[in-house]
């Protein structure tokens, strides 16, 4: 199979119920395959094979499963040996039950050996137990009629007729019909495309865990000399913030797809079209543009983390965009800089990586291009940039707009100040979740107090702050204007300001009055995107 392939993960009892219905001829689904004339992929052996030396001409794309369960069973290897009880079959058990066809596992000892080395070679103990091994029927070096006059020996002189029908009855009903079970294939040509391929994949796999673009590249460049599961794990290790910002190993293949072609290109056929050598010239600046890129989103615009990261759709078109910067004169570094944050604030606020993110990436990334080397080409992410302050009322936690507003708020004069002590918020303090978004005015109070039913107007950002942990669970219920005067901040004014919450003597906060609470943080709010996108 391709060696992009997922692992084999069936349990035996998997295994247990696809003997059954093979052997009562049911369907058990169609095997997919391609032939294997232009070498795409780095192939692999199915689980417990051994190597035969040759060059497979077909590779198993659907089927994977199901086939390596049925060679296991039929061949005696892997960490489970299945085997038949003779006489619950003979008594007419159906074949589903779980107490005819069975299994445990190889290791098990048996007797001081293991149940594998009972069941593989001593006919004595299973003709004692009344028991088949399933490997009797295809196992090297065995067939069901040699297995059968072997165990006839074992059984007593006036039990052999009696055993011997039986054995023949197992042969009709279950040998035979396992036989002669054929599985309907579909083979597809050696020259189907990659990006066909993909297709299929996605499709084939839509009931379990996707399958990327990037385990089928890794499998293409294998015979390259290109591990890309390796470059990723030095990646990684090399660079910890990666993981901090939940970085995938395809946004690099995705940043190197964008400096490649002339125009920027992330479309998968694109992607699936790189060469060796793109990967090989490319990865680390790919990489390190990737670095450079995550310690703006950390220093310039405060996302500290993925969990405050707005879209990681836009990971792989920052790196790009870095990285073509990378080319441009040094003493311009400090202007592309300021562009690349106003990209991304726009880009953030507009909400524009929420859908069709590779098309306004490609977009973005030639734009961006264009835009460093002439000042009057505008990208059209900044100049057709609109915000609408009411979308502030509708934007609940996990949503870009939400997170961009929490980190926007470390940005305001300075950056957000302890409730407690005054001092900066350290940003240590909000990657550990200590100092976490919470409620200005108390969700309880909200419902209780002033009888506020609408659950968005009471969670979205303009009702919500980075406070710390022990200041939350002391507003507790508390009105505005009770906990606001027990803040222990010598400077609350300031305080208030730095999360952009009004703070003047006729602050709403002190009135308790959440509508003119939210209009003018809202306000407030909105004058911040407008700095930062204009």
């Amino acid at each position: 199979m391709p060696d992009f392939q997922r692992s084999y993960v069936w349990d035996p009892d998997d295994t247990v119920r696809l003997v059954a219905s093979i052997a009562r001829h049911f369907p058990a689904g169609s095997i997919l395959a391609v032939g294997n004339g232009n070498d795409y992929f780095k192939t692999r052996r199915f689980e417990t094979a051994p190597d035969n030396g040759h060059k497979p001409k077909y590779l198993i794309l659907d089927g994977q499963q199901r086939l390596t369960s049925l060679y296991q069973a039929f061949f005696g290897c892997g960490r489970y040996v299945y085997y038949l009880d003779i006489d619950r079959f003979i008594a007419g058990k159906d074949l589903a039950d779980e107490d005819v066809i069975k299994f445990e596992k190889a290791t098990k000892k048996v007797e001081g050996r293991t149940f594998h080395e009972v069941m593989e070679g001593d006919v004595s103990y299973q003709a004692k137990n009344k028991l088949m091994p399933l490997s009797v029927i295809f196992g090297p070096g065995k067939n069901f009629n040699k297995w059968e006059k072997k165990f006839i020996k074992e059984i007593p002189e006036d039990k052999k007729e009696e055993v011997s029908s039986q054995l023949e009855r197992i042969d009709d009903e279950l040998i035979s019909k396992i036989d002669k079970y054929l599985f309907p294939v579909t083979s597809l040509k050696s020259d189907i495309s990659i990006a066909a391929l993909c297709t299929i994949f996605e499709t084939l796999n839509k009931g379990g865990e996707k399958l990327t673009t990037f385990e089928i590249l890794v499998a293409r460049f294998w015979k390259d000399g290109i591990n890309l599961r390796t470059l990723w794990e030095k990646a990684q290790e090399d660079y910890p913030v990666l993981k901090d910002y939940g970085v995938q190993p395809y946004q690099i293949i995705q940043c190197i797809s964008m400096i490649t072609y002339p125009t920027a290109s992330c479309k998968r056929e694109d992607v699936l079209r790189l060469k060796a050598n793109d990967i090989n010239d490319k990865w680390d600046l790919a990489l390190e543009s990737m670095i450079y890129g995550l310690e703006i989103l950390s220093q310039d615009c405060k996302i500290l983390n993925e969990k405050w990261l707005p879209t990681a759709a836009m990971l792989g078109p920052l790196a790009a965009v870095l990285a073509i910067g990378n080319s441009l004169p040094k003493n311009t570094k400090g202007v592309r800089k300021s562009q690349v944050v106003k990209w991304l604030w726009c880009s953030i606020f507009s909400q524009r990586y929420e859908a069709a993110a590779n098309t306004r990436g490609e977009k973005d990334v030639n734009d961006m291009r264009n835009w460093f080397e002439d000042a009057s080409k505008i990208p059209e992410a900044i100049s057709q940039f609109t915000f609408e302050p009411t979308t502030l009322r509708f934007a609940l936690p996990k949503s870009g707009v939400y997170k961009g507003v929490i980190c926007l708020t470390m940005k305001t004069n300075g950056g957000s100040l302890d409730f407690v002590t005054g001092a900066a918020i350290p940003h240590q303090m909000v990657t550990s979740g200590e100092v976490d978004d919470h409620h200005i005015f108390p969700k309880k109070y909200l419902s209780e107090q002033k009888k506020i039913e609408d659950q968005t107007l009471i969670n979205c950002v303009v009702n919500r702050t980075l406070i710390d942990r022990g200041t939350n669970k002391s507003i507790s219920a508390l009105a505005p204007s009770v906990y606001i005067k027990s803040l222990k901040a010598p400077n609350i004014s300031q305080v208030l300001e730095s999360h952009l919450i009004p703070s003047d003597s006729g602050s709403p906060l002190l009135s308790n009055d959440y509508e003119s609470f939210i209009e003018l943080r809202t306000q407030l709010i909105f004058a911040k995107i407008k700095e930062v996108t204009t």
